[in-house]
């Protein structure tokens, strides 16, 4: 299968871009392999879905496809952990050829068919990077490695990335714990717009997030200016994805838009808008704007806080027959506003963050109509584009 052919009886949706038919192309493979009663990704075939991957980071194609052999783990030394995540842990590590400084993440599969769909999750996390590699405010894609079989015939996986920095959640607990002033306006403006911009970026390749907080972007030291880079693309996904099991509520849910809390079939990448506007509530003041452990529980802060949709605004959806929601007294955005008042917010600063919190997804900003709002008009330091990329060139792996 070609990397530019859906999958069989599938066709690209009427106006989607070059690499969104692509990603849609790979994790279609990827998908179908997964799929139940149908053979699971043999080596081999890693190998090839790999190499498709490289062609979309590097925005060409092979006219002929080549046996390739995926790169060799034993190219990296450990340097030490900075993280974990569900399937493994991330760290950083060095190129042993080139110095480069990368992050690792991890996936130690074991033997069964359950390690299979663990590699498809991590070939699927990695074209999706591929197709967003190139923009500033996005972790960039270094390649996809492996070990050798051991004497089981296991293999070990790995994602090699970009090496940011901290996260925003490190960063923004570590002045807490200083009882440091927590980030001005200014420097919350900066933040929202390189979010914005790489929330952008992936959309225009119709991939959403649906997972964007603080632990998920990354600071970059650069100088004086704050730079920051989303990361972790375990819970993203192609919106050329039609299957209504995949509308589900991913992602961390204190940070999710209702819709998808609500896991509305074909809610779409305004959720990502969403949680960043979650981000930079919290950014403000420093505490969850939706705390809570269950989704009932959230919805009805968010309806609370926000005013309830009614049905001309939101459909019948809103009453999902799924969750049991309180209905809170209607209200409107003005105490939204009582919580982020002049001194602590601008009215500017204010009209993108209630434009990102709209519960009506059709009425909520999308990333492109936020950035041109007067807010952004004078960033007051060095703008996105100009920010240098980190790190040395891409390694042959």
């Amino acid at each position: 299968m070609g990397i530019s052919d859906m999958a069989d009886g599938e066709t690209a949706p009427v106006g989607m871009t070059t690499v969104a038919s692509r990603i849609a192309s790979i994790c279609a493979m990827i998908g179908g392999h997964g799929a139940p009663g149908i053979a699971a990704l043999s080596a081999t075939r890693v190998a090839a879905v790999s190499a498709m991957i490289d062609e979309v980071a590097q925005g060409r194609r092979r006219k002929a496809t080549r046996k390739r052999r995926m790169g060799n783990y034993r190219c990296y030394e450990e340097v030490c952990t900075i993280g974990g995540g569900t399937f493994g842990e991330v760290f950083k590590a060095r190129h042993r050829a080139t110095g480069q400084i990368v992050a690792v993440k991890a996936l130690r599969c074991e033997a069964g068919s359950d390690s299979k769909r663990i590699v498809g999750e991590l070939l699927r996390e990695a074209c999706i990077m591929a197709a967003c590699g190139g923009h500033l405010s996005l972790v960039a894609l270094r390649g996809v490695v492996r070990t050798p079989r051991d004497a089981k015939g296991r293999r070990d996986y790995f994602l090699v990335m970009e090496f940011a920095g901290p996260s925003l959640r490190r960063v923004l607990n570590k002045r807490i714990r200083l009882g440091r002033r927590l980030f001005s306006e200014r420097d919350v403006r900066s933040i929202v717009r390189q979010l914005l911009a790489g929330a952008e970026a992936m959309h225009t390749h119709g991939i959403m997030h649906r997972d964007i907080k603080p632990e998920n972007i990354l600071v970059v030291q650069n100088g004086g200016s704050i730079v920051v880079k989303i990361g972790d693309y375990g819970a993203a996904m192609s919106t050329a994805e039609r299957d209504p099991e995949k509308y589900w509520a991913a992602g961390t849910w204190v940070y999710s838009a209702p819709e998808m809390l609500l896991e509305e079939p074909g809610y779409d990448t305004r959720v990502d808008l969403w949680s960043i506007g979650c981000v930079m509530a919290e950014l403000l003041t420093g505490n969850k704007l939706f705390p809570g452990d269950g989704i009932d529980e959230l919805l009805y802060k968010i309806f609370d806080l926000l005013g309830t949709p009614g049905g001309r605004e939101w459909g019948p959806g809103f009453y999902s027959p799924g969750h049991e929601v309180q209905e809170p007294p209607w209200r409107a955005h003005q105490r939204l506003r009582k919580l982020f008042p002049a001194k602590l917010l601008s009215k500017e600063g204010f009209q993108v963050l209630q434009g990102l919190l709209t519960s009506n997804p059709s009425r909520r900003l999308d990333a492109a109509a936020a950035l041109r709002l007067p807010w952004f008009t004078d960033t007051g330091g060095m703008p996105v584009a100009a920010v240098p990329e980190t790190g040395a060139p891409r390694p042959q792996l």
